[in-house]
């Protein structure tokens, strides 16, 4: 690998160019001799988890020389919101919406698997080469408590309650806050309360009216993530059909010298083509909310969750590649849902519904973080009575010993069963025994009737 160049933004950070694997450029981050070990360990493990989701830095590991260590990340070619907006010729509202939806674009998803960013502000935006806007430094972001060492520039960013308020819970209102101050830095192109706060009047009134309902002071006054993110795509809208017009009007913001237009690799304008979760289907449900629907009853028994809703969200996770982390802990939780909701018959019945239920339950089942360990049964179901994959018992009978490793008490009961029966495997008495008598312990009704009927 070669280093290329050095640039400092947060710290240093230096450009290496990958020789062996396409031209890729990487950027090398050294931490600061004060820097706390659980910080940087937090930071890698959410940078880990959030891998490859667009419009979030891709983190590719931590590596070290022998005497300093690095965070490595895909490189910013623009470097951070600041620099990009300082030394462009062409910063025009078109480019401004666009920076704006991208960083909604991110902070919508980090909403839909509950994480927070906590430090929005123009120097933890990154440009890459194409002018996409994607989030980068992340803060101890699993943490709700405010830390008080915050340098100047933080502070311009900070929502006015954790200013205010000791121990102020650090929420998504919060997050709007910061996001408000952001877009207000971007429509005026300069630092946030150095001068003064008037937003220019070539900005779209939209723009303008979400930026001041973002920094209400009262928290409680501020839009949702969801909502700026659909203002910001309808103003994009918008103004992209302008300015595809030729008969269109000048829309070149607080640009200091647009007569120079520079050349910049193509970036896709259209924002409903990405390989992301199409948040909107699913009105920004985070799964969280999705997998309480099916339990949402009225005092008269009426299911009054949103169903369909939840289903969109679970089909749009489940379909996701697996990035690990995070991303692979929702794929997990998503197929699940998704195979519950197909097989109670709370959303209609695809094609070929046995299968497709049998394939997630095995997905689930398989998977070793174990978080589901009951749909183990379901799918030995599947195994036991052909249900959308080919019959074979004595496969069911492994799933059903792992489960009652994990307690489930049908389980216990189900190759006590077998055992006794010799269905699946060869007929053992003792084994059946231990079994149901482990059922019995754990109070399942079934096995009780079992032993008193068969004398065990």
């Amino acid at each position: 690998m070669i280093n290329e160049q050095t640039r400092k933004y947060y710290r240093r950070v230096n450009k290496w160019h990958k020789t062996t694997n396409k031209g890729e450029v990487f950027a090398f981050k050294t931490f600061s001799e004060g820097e706390n070990y659980m910080i940087v360990q937090n930071k890698v493990t959410i940078l880990k988890e959030l891998h490859d989701w667009q419009n979030i830095i891709k983190f590719y590991g931590i590596i070290s020389d022998g005497n300093q260590w690095y965070l490595v990340t895909e490189w910013a070619e623009h470097g951070n919101l600041r620099e990009f907006y300082q030394n462009k010729n062409d910063f025009d509202l078109k480019l401004k919406l666009r920076i704006s939806l991208d960083i909604a674009r991110g902070l919508n998803f980090l909403r839909t698997v509950e994480i927070f960013h906590r430090d929005i502000r123009a120097e933890n935006i990154l440009i890459t080469l194409n002018e996409t806007a994607k989030l980068a430094n992340f803060k101890l972001i699993r943490s709700v408590i405010y830390l008080p060492n915050q340098n100047l520039d933080q502070i311009r960013y900070r929502a006015p309650e954790l200013l205010e308020r000791a121990n102020y819970e650090y929420d998504q209102r919060c997050e709007v806050y910061s996001f408000g101050i952001l877009l207000w830095e971007i429509a005026e192109e300069r630092v946030p309360y150095q001068d003064n706060n008037n937003i220019l009047d070539i900005t779209d009134e939209e723009f303008k009216q979400l930026e001041i309902e973002a920094v209400h002071h009262d928290p409680d006054f501020r839009p949702k993530i969801s909502k700026i993110f659909e203002v910001l795509n309808n103003c994009f809208k918008k103004y992209s059909q302008v300015t595809s017009s030729s008969s269109g009007p000048n829309l070149r913001g607080n640009s200091r010298n647009n007569s120079m237009q520079k050349s910049r690799p193509k970036r896709a304008d259209n924002i409903d083509a990405y390989a992301l979760p199409d948040l909107e289907s699913f009105k920004y449900m985070t799964l969280t909310d999705a997998t309480k629907q099916h339990k949402l009853y009225d005092k008269h028994g009426k299911l009054v969750g949103y169903v369909k809703t939840a289903y969109k969200c679970f089909e749009a996770y489940a379909n996701l590649g697996n990035t690990g982390g995070t991303a692979n802990r929702n794929q997990i939780k998503a197929k699940y849902y998704k195979a519950l909701y197909i097989s109670r018959g709370l959303v209609p019945s695809p094609p070929n519904k046995d299968k497709i239920i049998a394939e997630l339950y095995k997905e689930v089942a398989d998977d070793e973080a174990n978080e589901f360990p009951e749909v183990k049964v379901r799918y030995e179901d599947c195994l036991c009575y052909g249900n959308g994959v080919e019959q074979d018992v004595s496969e069911a009978l492994k799933y059903y010993e792992k489960a009652a490793e994990d307690g489930v008490k049908v389980a216990m009961y189900n190759i006590g069963n077998m055992y006794y029966n010799g269905v699946g495997c060869k007929k053992n008495i003792e084994k059946a025994k231990n079994y149901i008598e482990l059922a019995v312990y754990n109070g399942y009704e079934a096995a009780i009737r079992f032993r008193n009927e068969y004398k065990l």
